[in-house]
């Protein structure tokens, strides 16, 4: 009994590192989280270790698919509006590749900072702020949702790209299967960082809102003294524009990232459909094809969907705290410095709602997927049209 409680507790702490250092030798981060100290730490190694990775792993992206576009040319007489399709969205893939190992090398830091403030924050609203499940499941489904869809997709395409190796037993070719699907799909799993941050601040976002419908609930009920509903409603304004800050800066960081992956979404959609419909003979292969290829690029669609979800999410809090803040009308008059603060609050949601949307050349929120998958369906409908014409 003592030797196999022994054992349980090695494979626990075994299990526990390589999920900690899995994000190193992926090329995500070259932070760790240390558990004894309770915070994310790095060293020159594990700084080698990300650099190498993604140089290594750029290598082998441009290697196989420079290979893919040769032998897509020479196996296919097709039109040569498709052959350009397919030029440029290979191209466009080792772009994206590039620009996301280099905000990785650039960002990490910054991205790892703000998690930890972000945590430390939290923290500190709760000591405030009382805890509300409803609040807490809701967001909990939403970042288990996006966490089950990231590793289905990553396993999946790593599961591929080993079937399509030579020699699936040769261990170079198993280890540039693995090179090649981190390092083309290291890019969702940067969007997924970009996730964990906004989710952290719509939380609170949401937790703030409900603790000013507090505020104007004991002004309103219990007339408390005058100088703590002050103190509490200038506190919620410094930690609200605290967490737009955070929001701004991350917009600033990622909104290069955000239009090159959803530019290069749109257009490996696009040629994923396409194929589907020419490549095959019968409708019955093309429909497999359909099926089986295109599985894949609408969870990484419904990945960017709840993305702009949460932005959504975060854009409708303000809302919710200008409906709170009306609350504070009917209260007595005299109170002049509490509806100054009130009116002070409600000037900076104004001036803050606008900037929050915007995220490079890209509104985030539910419009904008909408207006991506229209764009997508009528690109794939030319380029079929301009298939079928030139058959």
């Amino acid at each position: 009994m003592v030797f196999s409680t022994t054992v349980k507790e090695s494979l626990c702490k075994f299990g526990q590192q390589i999920i900690s250092y899995y994000h190193i030798f992926m090329g995500l981060s070259s932070y760790w989280y240390c558990k004894k100290k309770n915070k994310y730490q790095r060293n020159m190694c594990s700084r080698l270790v990300l650099v190498v990775i993604n140089v290594l792993g750029m290598v082998v992206v441009c290697i196989k698919l420079q290979n893919y576009l040769e032998e897509f040319r020479r196996d296919h007489a097709w039109n040569s509006l498709i052959l350009l399709v397919y030029e440029i969205n290979g191209r466009l893939r080792i772009c994206l590749a590039a620009h996301t190992v280099l905000h990785v090398i650039r960002y990490d830091r910054l991205i790892t900072s703000m998690k930890m403030e972000l945590e430390q924050l939290k923290i500190h609203c709760l000591t405030r702020i009382t805890l509300r499940p409803a609040i807490e499941t809701r967001f909990t489904f939403l970042f288990c949702l996006k966490y089950f869809m990231l590793y289905y997709i990553h396993i999946v395409m790593l599961v591929a790209s080993v079937r399509e190796a030579t020699n699936a037993l040769c261990i170079w070719q198993i280890m540039g299967a693995i090179a090649f699907v981190n390092i083309s799909g290291l890019w969702y799993f940067v969007l997924f960082q970009y996730f964990e941050i906004i989710w952290k601040i719509c939380c609170l976002f949401y937790y703030i809102e409900q603790h000013v419908c507090y505020i104007a609930k004991e002004a309103d009920a219990t007339g408390a003294p005058l100088e703590d509903l002050v103190i509490q409603l200038y506190w919620s304004l410094r930690v609200h524009s605290k967490l737009c800050l955070y929001w701004l800066q991350l917009q600033h960081m990622f909104k290069g990232q955000i239009f090159l992956s959803r530019l290069v979404n749109v257009t490996s959609n696009c040629a994923t459909i396409l194929y589907a419909f020419i490549s095959s003979d019968t409708i019955y292969q093309s429909l497999v094809i359909l099926v089986m290829g295109s599985f894949t690029y609408l969870l990484l669609t419904l990945d960017l969907y709840i993305n702009d979800y949460m932005c959504d999410m975060a854009v409708n809090s303000f809302k919710g705290l200008q409906l709170a803040l009306k609350n504070f009308n009917g209260l007595q008059q005299t109170w002049t410095t509490l509806h100054q603060q009130c009116e002070e609050f409600s000037i900076y949601l104004c001036n803050r709602q606008v900037n929050l949307k915007l995220a490079g050349a890209l509104n985030m929120d539910r419009k904008a997927w909408l207006s991506l998958m229209s764009t997508f369906a009528t690109y794939s409908i030319v380029l079929i049209q301009a298939h079928l014409r030139s058959a």
